[in-house]
């Protein structure tokens, strides 16, 4: 069974979240790229990528107006809309620490614990 190695040390649990559509494209990340995150609160920084839920929902999205009580969630372009939520209505799970370029993925076979890549949710 394949898995996806993230190497390195960090204080901050990691994820990845593989990305496949084309929102993401004017910050130089293409589909088939995979995002890491760090689980984290809410930003402070204006525009950053983070890792929501919206009810049942698991979205990528730029955090815009970080600091109004309904904040910009938006993609670049026009690949999808933008949409302002109250921040009660949605939940910060991580932000992007990181991107692994499809093409740089290597497959490799292991029997340790780890998590196998299908439970890695997929935008």
């Amino acid at each position: 069974m394949p898995f996806l190695w993230i190497s390195g040390e960090s204080i901050f649990v990691r994820f990845a979240v593989r990305l496949c559509d084309h929102g993401f494209e004017g910050l130089g990340f293409s589909s088939g790229d995979y995002l890491i995150f760090a689980h984290s609160g809410w930003p402070t920084k204006e525009g950053a990528v983070c890792f929501l839920r919206i009810g049942q929902e698991a979205i990528v999205r730029r955090i815009e107006d970080v600091f109004a009580m309904e904040p910009l969630l938006s993609v670049t372009g026009d690949r999808a809309p933008s949409i302002r939520l109250h921040r009660n209505e949605f939940i910060v799970q991580g932000q992007l620490v990181g991107v692994i370029r499809a093409n740089d993925v290597q497959w490799v076979v292991s029997q340790e614990a780890s998590l196998p890549l299908s439970t890695f949710p997929t935008v």
